[in-house]
């Protein structure tokens, strides 16, 4: 039942995770900390192959059958391009665990990540270590540089940074 914030979102945002339930169907108590990631996919499923954005989750052992609702939240990682993608919860094989099929869930809902140009460094803010970020992208020749959207990267960009700082970004 792992339901996240459908919507959009820019890169460094934070999307809610609605409450969803860690159960163990086993036979055998869980000792210790079950570690939890939410992960970020393509697809709707979710896999160790897909991309990590909340990995310090940890839920109490369990006793068989025995089920606890949380929520939480993830920050939209600045690795991922936009786009439409699905968000889901993985679990680890833990230590003795014989059966791993239903170690996942996904929402069955996409969420979208849009670019705001003017937040080079994809933190979420605009702010002026932004600038610094374009320089660096412009002294590199990286996609960040281009900010209007010719394909090249050359000192018009600077201009077109400028316009994008000012106008900033819905939300941002």
């Amino acid at each position: 039942n792992y339901n996240a914030a459908n919507g959009s979102y820019y890169h460094g945002q934070n999307v809610p995770v609605s409450d969803f339930t860690i159960s163990n169907v086993g036979t055998g108590a869980t000792v210790g900390t079950i570690p939890v990631q939410i992960r970020v996919s393509t697809n709707n499923v979710i896999s160790s192959g897909d991309t990590l954005t909340n990995a310090n989750s940890t839920v109490a052992g369990q006793n068989p059958g025995a089920s606890v609702d949380y929520s939480w939240s993830f920050q939209v990682p600045g690795s991922l391009a936009a786009g439409n993608y699905f968000s889901g919860i993985y679990v680890p094989a833990v230590t003795n665990e014989l059966v791993t099929s239903n170690n996942w869930d996904a929402d069955e809902a996409t969420f979208t990540i849009i670019d705001c140009l003017a937040d080079v460094n994809n933190d979420g803010q605009i702010l002026a270590n932004d600038f610094t970020a374009w320089i660096n992208a412009y002294n590199t020749g990286a996609f960040e540089c281009d900010q209007n959207g010719d394909g090249s990267c050359t000192p018009t960009d600077f201009s077109a940074w400028i316009n994008n700082y000012n106008n900033g970004c819905p939300g941002l």
